[in-house]
């Protein structure tokens, strides 16, 4: 398993990933939306502003996530969205996605983010470090906050 950081070189890798993933757990509409919105983030966002982190194993892109900034006016925190996280189908549940997580979030830590945010899966993310901060979620979903002090 190697670790890799940044979107070097084609991205249709990553968008193939990202497009499967999503197809396999939402369905193939919402499959080509997040495709989509990879493509977008990688063609659209300046290269500083896009923290990807993904996962190889024997050649094969197997997790990615990527992290874009949130600007709060009046506030001097630095915080990053997490959005969207994507295991290959036949990858999940073997602890690639909490391991990439993990991996991202000290990375992006480094570099100075204070607070990542995402939405989804409480259970899932809060392995992780994720704090849920909405008072009624969704029964599935919640937006989720990471601070930089949470120890592992």
């Amino acid at each position: 398993m190697k670790y890799l950081e940044g979107h070097n070189g084609p991205s249709d890798g990553l968008i193939a990933l990202f497009g499967a993933s999503f197809t396999a757990s939402e369905g193939p509409d919402e499959g080509q939306v997040i495709a989509k919105l990879v493509r977008d983030l990688i063609e659209l966002t300046p290269v500083d502003d896009l923290a990807v982190f993904s996962i190889e194993e024997h050649n094969e892109l197997i997790a990615s996530i990527m992290f874009t900034p949130l600007v709060f006016r009046d506030d001097k925190r630095s915080v990053a969205l997490l959005s969207p996280v994507a295991v290959a189908p036949d990858h999940q549940r073997q602890g690639h996605g909490q391991a990439l997580l993990t991996h991202g979030l000290a990375a992006i830590r480094r570099k100075g983010i204070d607070v990542a945010i995402t939405y989804g899966n409480p259970a899932y993310y809060s392995r992780v470090g994720f704090k849920q901060i909405t008072a009624s979620p969704p029964q599935s979903a919640a937006r989720l906050a990471c601070p930089a002090s949470v120890e592992r």
